[in-house]
């Protein structure tokens, strides 16, 4: 036999050999001590009845010996119906060899979360937006309210949005957390309806004028008539009335404003709303006062608020104060310490075309050349249309605003309060002299919802919280209370036992 042939031989009987080990493995069970078997032909599968995490990882890990992606893939599918843990979803997920298969064991143990942070560890997993939108939609009924509103920004599309938001409406308690639903909303059609579910909640005129400045017809008719039914004054029935061109609803509005008319102003504005002979006989007959008390006293009490605390109170504007609203201001500022009062310089009616802005308070860093040092000019409060509807929004949100005012040149107050209940915040530079902070979240949560925006939010929130009802705030928020005692309103303050009904 030729030297050719010999070795020819020898790498024929070498293949060979190598072919029959490899089948071999092949048909031989991976783990003796399981009923699972890898075959060249078909997949493991998972056993029924009850199977561990751990098991599911060894069985496909095995599946490595031969190279065969897929029957790794479908052991993880098959053994994700079995768990009943985000977690272990999760996990078993990341060991998936492609984006699809990821996905199909995310949804394979969609009803697995329990909790808001279950919801967003399983969507953190996975950039496919309908697999996303699928896993909100399925199991948002699960968090609270807030919780609902933040999974809405979440999703990625406008459909599954205003459908979580409309989820999240129902579990509202009061007309503002009502409204912030509804200002989230993308389609005018879903927006109509949920403007429909927070009219029920509305309580004063205002409520329904910022409503109806968002909803569009019939909705808008709807809504302005309901109002119509809460409004006091000529003033309050005029907001409504710019607010529509529908004659049947203006001739609604001008017949009982005529009764509260003050001026031939106020008839003449009445004159141009309608063309019914009858109203225009009533408005023509309309006997009005000599004088205006009501403004008479409106000016000397701002002018008295002014020479008490030392602070510019004045109309600014198309936002003009009302005697009631001026003594709220002033009942208000009565119960504050002075060290706060002082912190404005102003204080100022506003308006806003975001009505569900209810006020701020604005100040700004400079570096002064003179003193070589970063100063803060003097703080201006607004108080806007929103904030001044009753009178308990009213005060509490001056309270709220004037917190800020007092804090805005107190770099240390924040810091500290940063630092206690905001342990994962950032400094985040705005500007040469400007530094803010942000945060994920506040731990432990802040007194409202709105306090868990930002650090200073929830410095104002546990402010105004402490100033309506102290007693509360110490039993369920003990160490934000005592914070805002020493830091924002001094131990020389004596805090009652409820500043607001």
């Amino acid at each position: 036999m030729s030297l050719l042939s010999k070795f020819v031989r020898v790498i024929f009987l070498t293949t060979f050999l190598f072919t029959e080990v490899v089948f071999a493995q092949i048909a031989v069970p991976f783990n003796e001590s399981s009923n699972v078997t890898i075959a060249a032909t078909a997949p493991s599968k998972i056993p029924e009845g009850s199977v561990s995490l751990k098991d599911i990882l060894t069985k496909a890990g095995s599946s490595y010996q031969i190279w065969r992606w897929n029957d790794h893939d479908q052991i993880l599918l098959d053994g994700a119906k079995k768990l009943a843990s985000t977690t272990e979803i999760i996990t078993l997920s990341k060991e998936a060899h492609s984006k699809e298969i990821r996905d199909k064991i995310l949804l394979s143990g969609i009803n697995t979360p329990k909790t808001f942070n279950d919801i967003v560890a399983m969507i953190g997993v996975t950039d496919n937006s309908k697999v996303i939108d699928q896993i909100i939609q399925t199991n948002c009924d699960k968090c609270t309210r807030f919780q609902m509103t933040r999974l809405a920004d979440m999703t990625k599309a406008y459909i599954p949005q205003d459908e979580t938001l409309s989820k999240a409406l129902k579990k509202t308690t009061d007309f503002e957390q009502a409204l912030d639903c509804a200002n989230r909303m993308h389609y005018q059609d879903t927006t109509n309806k949920a403007l429909l579910e927070v009219m029920k909640k509305a309580e004063f005129y205002f409520d329904y004028l910022i409503l109806a400045g968002k909803a569009t017809e019939p909705v808008k008719s709807q809504i302005l008539l309901e109002g119509l039914k809460h409004c006091k004054t000529f003033d309050e029935i005029i907001d409504l009335g710019v607010r529509t061109t529908d004659q049947n609803i203006l001739d609604k509005i001008v017949e009982k404003a005529i009764p509260l008319a003050k001026s031939s102003s106020d008839l003449k504005i009445l004159s141009s709303w309608t063309k019914n002979t009858d109203l225009l006989k009533k408005i023509a007959e309309t006997k009005l006062p000599e004088t205006d008390p009501s403004q008479y006293n409106r000016l000397k009490l701002l002018k008295s608020l002014r020479e008490k605390y030392g602070i510019n109170i004045y109309d600014d504007g198309k936002a003009r104060w009302t005697n009631e609203q001026l003594v709220w201001l002033d009942e208000t500022l009565q119960t504050l310490p002075k060290h706060i009062i002082d912190a404005p310089s102003d204080i100022l009616p506003a308006v806003s075309d975001n009505a569900f802005l209810l006020g701020d308070t604005r100040s700004e860093k400079f570096y002064n050349q003179a003193t070589k040092k970063i100063e803060t000019t003097t703080p201006v409060v607004r108080i806007y249309e929103s904030g001044m509807r009753n009178e308990k929004t009213f005060k509490e949100y001056l309270v709220h605003e004037m917190t800020h005012a007092y804090i805005s040149n107190k770099d240390g107050i924040l810091n500290n309060w940063v630092h206690k209940f905001w342990p994962d915040a950032q400094p985040m530079i705005t500007s040469a002299v400007t530094v803010s902070w942000v945060g994920t979240a506040p731990n432990p949560p802040s007194v409202s919802d709105y306090g868990n925006v930002s650090p200073s939010e929830d410095l104002a929130e546990s402010a105004r919280m402490f100033w309506v009802d102290p007693v509360t705030m110490k039993q369920n928020y003990p160490d934000r209370y005592d914070f805002v005692y020493k830091y924002i309103f001094g131990k020389e303050y004596n805090p009652p036992k409820l500043h607001s009904q």
